[in-house]
């Protein structure tokens, strides 16, 4: 038979993990706060997962990550960000680029001033493609060339070779 004890442990311990933590708790015994960062599910009321501390609600703004303790990139607009990755969802502040707007731009107008600006990685294409076209029409002018002037040649030996055949014959 089991120690009255040990029985009184066991039942314990079973109501410990099947409860409910307290509002803005969780825990293997409910001792941890929610993160001050979670958003309130009414007021201020704030609920996590049980055993992981996810926050139910999602993060207050300028915040992400399960818990809420990470902070949105300073040079996103609003300091609103992606609550999974933290990407910056309105894009960025002042000459910034990028997922988190941690990339400065070098040069060029700020990013919303205009609009219509062409992406840097046009450029590299031209830069290669120009060259490329380049040499293959110099390749197809040349090969023309040659052509044209093994074509005249081939013409030029019938020519000297059909004035000889008819010239023997004269003479013959």
């Amino acid at each position: 038979m089991l120690d009255r004890g040990l029985l009184f442990l066991l039942l314990q311990g079973v109501g410990v993990l099947g409860q409910e933590c307290a509002v803005g708790k969780y825990g293997e015994h409910c001792q941890l706060n929610c993160s001050r960062h979670c958003a309130p599910y009414s007021g201020q009321d704030v609920h996590c997962h049980r055993h992981s501390g996810k926050c139910s609600e999602g993060c207050i703004p300028g915040w992400y990550g399960d818990q809420c303790q990470l902070s949105c990139s300073r040079n996103c607009q609003q300091h609103i960000c992606s609550q999974q990755t933290g990407h910056c969802t309105l894009g960025c502040k002042g000459n910034n680029m990028g997922d988190f707007c941690e990339t400065p731009i070098e040069s060029g107008p700020k990013q919303g001033e205009n609009e219509t600006a062409q992406e840097p990685a046009s450029t590299p294409v031209a830069a290669i493609l120009v060259p490329v076209f380049t040499i293959l029409i110099i390749i197809i002018i040349g090969t023309v060339i040659v052509l044209v002037f093994r074509h005249r040649k081939y013409e030029y030996i019938i020519l000297k070779e059909g004035s000889l055949v008819a010239h023997t014959e004269v003479s013959s």
